[in-house]
């Protein structure tokens, strides 16, 4: 499979990728979007990449300026593919950093050492979540937000993407600024209503009780 980056020092180059089943390239619009909705964010910015599958994601940050990318999968398969395509590209090592672990543990992990970022992708793998009931999920899913919200600089967005059957609870302080749909797929912009501008906070708030089965209330 190839993917062509959209933005950036490296548009229109293409990356080819020897996907397996269990990994999924996120779709051409929706891939579109979500960058162009967060790339003033990614100058200088440092970038974690959750379940990053193909990493076209932190690439596409990479391109846009992003000072240094976490790509974080359990696959050595799909870090060895994301390690080629960047080596292809001439990016710097010092730009990026490879994590063959389960996430929530480097999450953990990335606490403990300090570490902050600007910007946090979330794409879980939607086939195995919706083995579990909508109540798994939700835990599931509120946790992987909780333990990035512990890792975010002030003003930092959270990318969450997710099956449109898949519900889930926000973590107290964050609420979601933005949500576009894609199909099967729904995409939200979550942020620390902390730091959110005194006129959009209301609106936040409102947006911050129970998702059930992807729709906003």
């Amino acid at each position: 499979m190839r993917l062509r980056i959209n933005f950036g020092e490296f548009a229109r180059r293409k990356l080819s990728f020897a996907v397996s089943k269990k990994t999924r390239a996120a779709l051409a619009r929706l891939r579109y979007e979500v960058i162009d909705f967060v790339k003033d964010f990614l100058p200088h910015a440092y970038v974690l990449d959750l379940f990053a599958g193909t990493g076209i994601f932190g690439i596409e940050a990479l391109s846009l300026g992003a000072k240094k990318v976490y790509f974080v999968d359990k696959s050595r398969i799909n870090l060895e593919a994301i390690s080629k395509n960047l080596s292809k590209l001439k990016v710097a090592k010092e730009r990026f950093e490879l994590v063959n672990e389960d996430v929530i543990k480097a999450l953990t992990r990335f606490k403990r050492q300090g570490l902050f970022f600007d910007l946090v992708f979330i794409d879980p793998p939607y086939d195995t979540l919706l083995k579990v009931d909508i109540k798994r999920q939700s835990e599931y899913v509120a946790e992987l937000l909780a333990r990035s919200r512990d890792v975010l600089n002030p003003k930092s967005v959270i990318v969450l993407k997710l099956h449109k059957k898949i519900g889930f609870w926000l973590p107290e302080g964050l609420g979601i600024l933005e949500e576009k749909r894609f199909g099967i797929n729904r995409v939200y912009f979550i942020v620390q209503v902390e730091y959110v501008q005194e006129e959009f906070k209301d609106q936040i708030k409102r947006k911050t009780r129970w998702q059930r089965l992807g729709h906003l209330p």
